[in-house]
């Protein structure tokens, strides 16, 4: 700053001596203590600006391919953010990633939008499982669902502040995840595609454990039938043994009887051999 600065002077003092020799016009104004300088345009160049700052790179919206595009790279660290306790590495490695694409955000940003997304994502989820004849149309929802269903949960997720030290997605496991590729010009190709309509949801709690209390009532109610035919079967049963019983009584009564006459004819014969 110091060389510019005596470089600056001493431009001004030549083109202040060169102006007192060709302006002999200007004679009137030997007596004033001001001197007035002419400077053109071209006398001096950009590079003459003192403390000139650099241009400004123009920021860029989270437009639809943006946003696909955050989303990849997203998927692609998750399992790295999910390690981690800080995540500003990670989060200035997704900066750099997202920039070379021409996506320019800071990594607070870009946090801020991941917060936005999964908000929007549980939102709409909420809103399918209290109305099962509801469907998204949010185009993003198939993807972020497919993500956090192929990641376990875990206590580290870029969606919650790193004080509490807790950034999970709280999703059901698998180990395969897809990975994005460096290439520019796939990136361009393939984030252009309108993503496909979400799955239809799982039915809601609420609905299976209405199937299951109905499957159990059936099964209550069927456990009630048995019983009621096992009791008019031992009803049936007690009812023929009784009358088995009776017949018996009335069987040994009858024998009884005939051996009573038998004895009584036997009796009569033994006293008519002996009178005989």
């Amino acid at each position: 700053n110091t060389q510019k600065l005596k470089w600056f002077s001493e431009r001004i003092l030549k083109k202040t001596l060169l102006q007192r020799r060709t302006e002999k016009s200007m004679e009137d104004l030997s007596d004033s203590s001001d001197v007035f300088i002419k400077l053109e345009p071209g006398d001096f160049s950009e590079t003459d600006t003192i403390d000139q700052e650099p241009p400004r790179k123009k920021r860029t919206d989270w437009d639809h391919n943006n946003t696909a595009l955050l989303l990849k790279f997203w998927r692609r660290n998750l399992p790295t953010l999910r390690r981690e306790k800080r995540h500003s590495k990670t989060m200035d490695e997704m900066r750099e990633a997202l920039s070379k694409y021409g996506v320019r955000k800071t990594s607070q940003e870009i946090k801020s939008k991941m917060k936005n997304l999964q908000s929007k994502y549980r939102t709409e989820k909420s809103r399918m499982k209290e109305n099962l004849k509801y469907k998204t149309s949010w185009v993003f929802y198939n993807d972020i669902h497919s993500m956090m269903m192929q990641h376990p949960l875990a206590s580290h997720d870029p969606l919650r502040s790193e004080e509490e030290n807790e950034l999970g997605i709280n999703l059901e496991t698998n180990s395969n995840h897809s990975v994005i590729s460096l290439d520019p010009q796939e990136a361009d190709d393939s984030y252009k595609r309108e993503p496909e309509r979400p799955p239809t949801p799982s039915p809601p709690k609420r609905h299976t454990e209405r199937k299951l209390l109905s499957v159990h009532e059936d099964l209550l109610q069927e456990i009630r039938r048995s019983n009621t035919i096992s009791e008019r079967n031992e009803e049936k049963v007690h009812k023929l043994l009784h009358d088995a019983n009776e017949i018996a009584k009335e069987q040994l009564k009858l024998t009884r009887e005939l051996l009573e006459k038998l004895l009584s004819v036997h009796e009569d014969l033994l006293q008519e051999i002996r009178r005989s």
